[in-house]
């Protein structure tokens, strides 16, 4: 059997990993906000914000891809992610510990 691990599986295993990285803190941010009896409308503006720094990442990219390739910009996508995912813990965390 041949292991070898194609850019097509990497995208694939990136983009379920992420996927269900956003379901997750999407969900549970908003119902940790609920709780906290935030309104309605910042929960929702809490939660697009994610898609509006996608969005507005998204032409940077291409050019990162061209410039150090698939790899390397995955890697750092997901590092990001990763970085960002746990700073959103920590700040939930200590919230939720000064309250």
């Amino acid at each position: 059997m041949n292991l070898r691990i194609t850019p097509l599986f990497s995208v694939i295993i990136t983009v379920f990993t992420v996927g269900l990285s956003w379901g997750i803190i999407i969900s549970v941010t908003s119902v940790i906000l609920e709780s906290r009896h935030i309104p309605t409308p910042i929960i929702g503006i809490t939660a697009t914000a994610l898609f509006v720094g996608m969005a507005l990442s998204a032409p940077l990219v291409g050019k990162s891809i061209e410039r150090y390739g698939v790899g390397r910009t995955l890697f750092a996508g997901m590092g990001g992610a990763g970085c960002v995912m746990i700073a959103l813990a920590l700040w939930t965390l200590l919230s939720m510990i000064n309250n």
